[in-house]
């Protein structure tokens, strides 16, 4: 039961929709601290074509290599074409997607009058 509210707490930070949060969730790879799950990443199979990854990374506990050590281990599990969401304002999660391959390709949304959303590949 802790488990699953500290999934859905994550998943939650790094705004999946309720649509995400159902078995559509093709992997998913866990950070404990304890008992306590304190990172979350994974491949979400959306009405999309390509697979979409998702990383969230407790607050308290961010900073410390959690959100890179858990997309190594992603990349190292899924082979293919993924993609994500970024805002270009979260310098650490842009530059963890950065250092492992995915390349900027066009702005997704805006948020108040600059294009902070964009949309990162990796192939």
């Amino acid at each position: 039961m802790a488990e699953e509210r500290d999934i859905l707490y994550l998943l939650n930070l790094c705004g999946a929709t309720s649509e995400d949060k159902n078995p559509k969730i093709k992997k998913i790879i866990k950070e404990k601290r304890g008992k306590t799950i304190v990172g979350v990443c994974g491949v979400i199979k959306r009405h999309t074509i390509l697979p979409a990854v998702f990383l969230a990374v407790n607050p308290k506990y961010q900073g410390q290599g959690i959100g890179k050590k858990l997309i190594k281990k992603l990349l190292t599990k899924y082979k293919g074409i993924l993609f994500l969401t970024v805002s270009l304002s979260n310098k650490p999660a842009y530059n963890i997607y950065k250092q492992n391959g995915f390349v900027r390709i066009f702005p997704w949304r805006k948020l108040g009058n600059k294009n902070d959303i964009w949309l990162m590949i990796r192939l």
